[in-house]
């Protein structure tokens, strides 16, 4: 069967389109023209990094699904076919330019050590907490019997219980600490295997990523589909001083392995702020974020919030009326309190920001992510409002992008009325293109 299907899967290369023939019972035809390509990956399984063979994947923006897929084909050939591809989509220009364009800089590397940060500071450990579920029944099974043959007896009379549960104590933090540093061991290889070599690099209008262990992977990205920035720090992010930056262009509408980054963002992981700062300014150089003061939201919005406290404090209430012990009450009030302490984290990191060219989004918890986009590449702006907001002259407001669609709460009318105005004027104006 293996072999009916390499007999009849053939491709062509036109001179403006992709033509891909593939199918042995159900012929199937495929033609991608040129100006519709937005990503080209080549990847490079182990097994075919043994013999030289590689997959070139074209995704093209808006689509469901790779619509061109060429597997085991040599290096040479799809790092050929890439550059003919990207040399048809740029315009005609002095030939010192075209040596300045495939100059290749390096901009960024990562090391080991920047990887071992990486997997312990992101949530790749619940992709092995996933493999484990089918399994949870059989160690909850075997869990009794090994803490038995460890010397906890629940049988034992009062006296001797009283040691048992010691043992018993000891024995589940340090199987709790075994079960995290197992996680955590699993996060570090996988961030590993996915961005061992990691190299960021740029030539003339295009960025190109590689990276990877067993499977090595090159993803490029052009410069004028890049749609927004992403300068991410978790709680512990902001600890190590360490920054994951994404690079977010044309949504492909591409479905990505759980875990896995989307084929249609860039990340660098884990650079220190410096980097990250050096790195946005290569890619918006007029992006004024790092310095520029953000406006923060109607403090209404804490209200908003802490309404999920009323049911720990209604919890706390009925405790107390139907004489459930003291700890009960006290847990459900301090629940509550806890809401109300998160409600105003939230809204003290909520803010936004404006100039002339960019608009600027500040959001977090414990941990913060600045974003920038350009006016002219919006695509929508809505905005909803309520009775309540309306009597306070307040709205929420969403800006859609062609990558994604960015959420802001209870912004002041008379402060964003001159951003929305002046935004469609330069998406009306400009005669840029999104794209």
């Amino acid at each position: 069967w293996c072999g009916l299907v390499w007999l009849r899967y053939r491709y062509r290369v036109g001179p403006d389109r992709i033509e891909i023939r593939s199918g042995v019972l159900f012929r199937k035809q495929t033609h991608v023209p040129f100006d519709r390509i937005q990503n080209i990956h080549i990847e490079q399984p182990l097994y075919f990094r043994l013999f030289g063979y590689c997959s070139l994947r074209l995704d093209t923006a808006g689509s469901s699904q790779g619509e061109a897929h060429l597997v085991a084909i040599r290096l040479d050939r799809a790092r050929e076919l890439r550059a003919n591809l990207l040399a048809t989509k740029k315009p005609i220009r002095a030939p010192e330019e075209d040596l300045d364009e495939e100059r290749e800089v390096v901009l960024n590397r990562r090391s080991l050590g920047d990887l071992t940060v990486h997997g312990l500071t992101n949530n790749r450990i619940w992709l092995f907490v996933g493999v484990l579920v089918p399994f949870l029944q059989r160690i909850g099974d075997a869990i009794p019997s090994y803490l038995k043959e460890s010397g906890v007896d629940f049988q034992l009379p009062t006296s001797a219980m009283d040691q048992s549960r010691v043992a018993l104590a000891l024995t589940a933090v340090g199987f709790a600490v075994l079960v995290i540093s197992g996680l955590l061991l699993f996060s570090i290889m996988g961030s590993i295997l996915t961005y061992y070599g990691y190299t960021l690099s740029r030539a003339g209008g295009r960025y190109c990523c590689r990276a990877g262990l067993l499977t090595k992977k090159e993803f490029g990205m052009p410069t004028r589909r890049l749609q927004s920035i992403h300068y991410r720090q978790s709680w512990l992010d902001l600890v190590l001083g360490r920054v994951n930056l994404l690079l977010k262009q044309n949504s492909s509408g591409l479905p990505e392995p759980p875990g896995v980054e989307k084929s249609d963002q860039l990340l660098v992981p884990s650079v220190t702020p410096d980097e990250a700062w050096d790195l946005i300014a290569d890619a918006m150089p007029d992006s004024a974020m790092r310095n520029i003061d953000f406006h923060a939201p109607s403090k209404r919005l804490i209200n908003r919030y802490s309404l999920w406290a009323i049911w720990p404090a209604l919890a706390c209430v009925a405790s107390v009326v139907i004489a459930l012990p003291l700890v009960v009450s006290l847990g459900c009030l301090a629940l509550a309190i806890l809401v109300v302490v998160v409600s105003w984290l939230r809204w003290r990191r909520w803010g936004y920001a404006f100039d002339d060219e960019f608009i600027y989004i500040r959001r977090g918890l414990i941990g913060v992510e600045y974003l920038c986009f350009e006016r002219y590449k919006l695509q929508q702006i809505g905005y909803a409002s309520s009775p309540f907001l309306r009597r306070h002259r307040s709205l929420n407001l969403q800006f859609v992008l062609a990558s994604e669609s960015i959420y802001l709460p209870y912004v002041d009318r008379s402060t964003i009325a001159p951003l929305v105005d002046r935004s469609l004027y330069q998406v009306e104006s400009s005669g840029r293109s999104w794209m």
